[in-house]
Order: C-alpha cells, then structure tokens, then sequence
C-alpha cells in the first residue's frame, strides 16, 4: 500500500504544495498564499483579492456597488454567479467561490492528517466529553509535527524508572519489536499531566538515543509551541486550556 503524504502545509516547498495550500484560512479569514502587492507579495485576503481583480477589469463595479464591506462583496458574488461566465462579475464569483470552498476543505482535511482518523475511525474511538480536551490537542500537535512516529498511551498509577525503581510521572517504554508504549501517572493535575505526555511524546519523536539532549529539547519545544497554536486556532477567545512554558516555571 502507498504511503499516506499529508497535503496540508503552512511551509509549501515546491509548485505542487504551493497548488494544494494556495488558499487558507486564518483568524477566520480566508487568505490567498502571495497574493499581496508587489514588491513582498505577502499573504493577502480572498476580499481584497477580489477587489483588486475588480478594481483592474470592472472599476465601475466597484463605484457603482458598496463592496468595500467584507459582507457586502460576499452577497455580491452569491448575486453574481448567476451571471454564470458571461460577465466578468460572474467570473470572479466562480472564483471567489471556489477559492472559500477549498480554504474549507482544506481546514477539514488538516482535521483529518492531524488525527489521521476518518470520521468513521472516531466513531469507534472513545470520544472525550471536553471540546477544549488539552490531551487530544497535544496529541494532535504531536501527531501534526511527526504523523510517522507511532506509539500506545495509557494511564499508569505504578510508574517506576526502569534502572532504579524509583516512582516517576512519565515513562516511555520502547519495546525490542520496535513498539512504543507511553505512561502518565493518573493522579497528577490535568495541566501538569499534559506537559508529562508532551514530555513522554517527545522522547517518541526523537527516539531511544536522545535522552534530554539538545535534540529532544528541540522535539519538545516544537510540541510545545504547536499545541498552543492549535489551541490559539481552535479556540480564538481563550477558551483552551495554554500550556505552560516549562521555561518559565
């Protein structure tokens, strides 16, 4: 069977990925990946795109129509596609169009490469009661940052280090199959027990040879720095749940 490739990137690196990920949403916004003016060609909103397109090939649309409102031009083009491609209004509408449609399905589809679970998959699985379940977010961060690396986790109240015996919050065991199997102690809090899983799935990020080294540091910080990006994204006015930086503490 031919290996999964996720499409979805915020870092396109050739003509394909740029194709797959030209349009995005972002702060609830769809955005068009360089379409901004010259000379930065920075990232610029599927609304100004389309005015600029309107502003260069029907100026007297936008003087005879107030579209300088983001919900105005959108009623605009649900008016225009009527005009199918006959008018150049109808053309930008086909785009406009288009353009939202995809930057949602885009977002769906990132759903899907960060759990790599269907809907039907999910079905099956336990499904947390928390819309803002801090677990799942680091899980998804994890699996975003590396969707190769496989691993079980479960809850374990007898955590002992393997060399001393001694108790401990986290453990990650790699096994001589080459499985992984994480553990978190159940009675630590729910915010200290997220920063141990981040901890644990860093170990399985970088494998048996890094232990706290400067390449592990790196695996967590990235896990770190994605889980609170998607919470940012998931949850805009604060509701989640920010982990910590351990940094600070």
């Amino acid at each position: 069977m031919k290996k999964y490739v996720p499409i979805v990137t915020d870092d396109p690196q050739d003509n394909v990925e740029a194709a797959l990920n030209l349009v995005f949403i972002k702060d609830e916004e769809v955005y068009v990946r360089g379409y901004g003016p010259a000379p930065d060609f920075s990232d610029a909103t599927l609304s100004n795109v389309t005015r600029d397109i309107l502003q260069k090939y029907s100026p007297e649309t936008l003087e005879n129509v107030r579209l300088k409102d983001d919900l105005e031009l959108s009623c605009a083009t649900s008016e225009w596609l009527f005009d199918g491609i006959d008018t150049i209004e109808g053309v930008v509408a086909l785009l406009y169009t288009m353009a939202w449609a995809f930057a949602e399905t885009r977002e769906r589809l990132r759903m899907y490469e960060e759990t790599r679970l269907s809907p039907l998959d999910l079905k099956d699985r336990l499904i947390a009661p928390f819309q803002n379940d801090m677990f799942a977010m680091v899980w998804g961060a994890f699996k975003k940052l590396y969707p190769d690396k496989e691993c079980e986790i479960y809850w374990e109240p007898q955590i002992r280090d393997e060399e001393d015996g001694k108790p401990v919050y986290g453990l990650t065991d790699f096994a001589d199959d080459g499985s992984v199997a994480v553990f978190v102690k159940p009675s630590l809090e729910v915010a200290d027990a997220v920063e141990v899983l981040a901890h644990e799935l860093a170990h399985v990020a970088v494998g048996i040879e890094h232990d706290h080294d400067e390449v592990w540091q790196e695996a967590f910080d990235k896990i770190f720095e994605e889980y609170n990006r998607i919470g940012n994204q998931k949850f805009p006015n604060g509701e989640q749940c920010v982990m910590d930086d351990p940094d600070e503490k």
